[in-house]
């Protein structure tokens, strides 16, 4: 029998927005669009259709192995126990949820979109400058002096068919693997930080939920200038109530603390402003009154 193909690849897991489910089983979206808000369930929200469009079982059954095992790290971070000795292997599991997070994601799909629009670009003048291989062989076969409209088509045409090599889904699913492999490699070497929101707040997710961030200069992701090697902060929500911090910093240890409201202000504002379509909250845990607010203060839509 052929093997069933995944093609609803999840940016968010649902194993991760199960955590804002309510008694019910639904969780709260917001469409930064035009500001509606919808329930829906945590498996039907936050996928790409073939994000990864070949070999797809293969890159789903390697998330799989990490996201299957979350469900016991939510458990011990209720328990409070996530820190013990018996359970401190859990530490590295979040810093592998978090990775795969992190290359599975619009960010990464939109740094290689753009790396792969530079260099065709790059690839196509360097064909065809006056001097070029390409454009001697042209002059010689076909037309011996092209015009400027001329040559503008043959940059078009070579990079629309570089485009299609470049753009094939080995290619970028190589990428992501290979970016995650970087991205668990500099975090193996991280202090896990878990932050509690305070009663009566609670955390939202964003479909780009790993923020990455100088906070000396407010500036978060790659497309604002930090990676993960000159970030600061790395965090995630792990549900409504606990979020994430990494801390590589020099004597930093594994801890657990408790957050003021300002704190969760500040990591959900974040998580709307990097944010690519869709906000998801618990719905019995903020009302849609307090999710506008934190929109509006943001600027990405007008309630």
């Amino acid at each position: 029998m052929d093997e069933q193909i995944t093609h609803r690849q999840h940016l968010v897991s649902a194993v991760l927005l199960r955590e804002l489910n309510n008694t019910e089983g639904l969780i709260g979206v917001l469409e930064l669009s035009d500001g509606k808000i919808r329930t829906s369930v945590a498996e039907g929200e936050a996928f790409i259709r073939d994000f990864i469009p070949v070999d797809q079982n293969k890159s789903e059954n390697r998330w799989a192995k990490i996201e299957k095992r979350m469900p016991e790290v939510f458990a011990s971070l209720q328990a409070g126990t996530i820190f013990s000795a018996r359970e401190s292997y859990r530490a590295d599991l979040i810093k592998l949820f978090m990775s795969l997070h992190a290359v599975r994601s619009y960010n990464v799909y939109r740094l290689w979109e753009e790396g792969r629009e530079r260099d065709s670009w790059v690839k196509g003048a360097e064909a065809w400058r006056p001097n070029g291989k390409l454009m001697a062989a042209y002059k010689r076969e076909v037309n011996p002096d092209p015009s400027l409209a001329d040559t503008m088509l043959l940059v078009r045409d070579f990079r629309n068919g570089l485009s299609i090599g470049l753009g094939d889904g080995l290619s970028f699913r190589d990428f992501v693997h290979t970016m995650a492999t970087k991205f668990n490699k500099y975090l193996r070497r991280s202090r896990v930080e878990i932050g509690i929101a305070p009663q009566g707040k609670s955390f939202i997710i964003g479909d780009s939920p790993v923020l990455i961030r100088d906070s000396y200069s407010g500036r978060v992701g790659v497309f604002e200038g930090v990676g993960v090697t000159s970030a600061n902060q790395i965090c995630m929500p792990l549900g409504s109530r606990y979020v994430v911090a990494l801390n590589s910093h020099k004597g930093s240890i594994n801890k657990i603390v408790k957050l003021g409201s300002k704190e969760v202000d500040d990591i959900n504002r974040l998580q709307i402003r990097t944010a690519h379509r869709r906000i998801f909250y618990r719905i019995d845990s903020m009302d849609a009154g307090e999710l506008r607010a934190y929109v509006k203060a943001v600027g990405r839509i007008s309630p």
